[in-house]
């Protein structure tokens, strides 16, 4: 992805918020920009390689401290919906091979950036998904 292309992402996403600076966002993701080609935030599927950022905090449960801001590089082993409708990631480390679920409000958060890939492969899975998608709002909705 060209750096132009970034900057003008983060411009138009952050550009009503008040509290996220796009140009903390852009800088974090620029050092990867020449490896992830696609803007995918909303449409992640399995086996997707990604750039998201993610916030670190510490502190405890009821006073939590904000720390940092970190650039993580994973592979989406598998994505579901649970009851409640929520989407649920499971993502790998590429860096550290750690494994760990993430929900998609967090995963969506800031920007999510992708490899090229088999388009036809990844165009079934995401059609998949939005079915799954659909079939968990309705499902949710009708609990209520």
């Amino acid at each position: 992805m060209k750096l132009e292309e970034l900057k003008k992402i983060c411009e138009l996403r952050f550009k009503d918020d008040k509290f996220i600076n796009h140009n903390d966002i852009y800088e974090l993701l620029k050092p990867f920009a020449r490896r992830y080609h696609n803007d995918s935030t909303g449409d992640i599927v399995s086996e997707d390689k990604i750039l998201f950022i993610q916030d670190r905090w510490g502190g405890t449960y009821k006073k939590p401290i904000f720390l940092d801001r970190v650039a993580l590089e994973c592979e989406v082993l598998k994505e579901s919906y649970g009851k409640s409708g929520q989407h649920t990631f499971t993502l790998k480390n590429i860096n550290t091979n750690e494994i760990f679920l993430i929900k998609g409000r967090n995963l969506y958060k800031y920007v999510v950036l992708t490899k090229n890939r088999d388009n036809l492969k990844r165009a079934k899975l995401l059609d998949e998904k939005h079915f799954r998608g659909k079939k968990a709002r309705v499902k949710n909705k009708t609990n209520f």
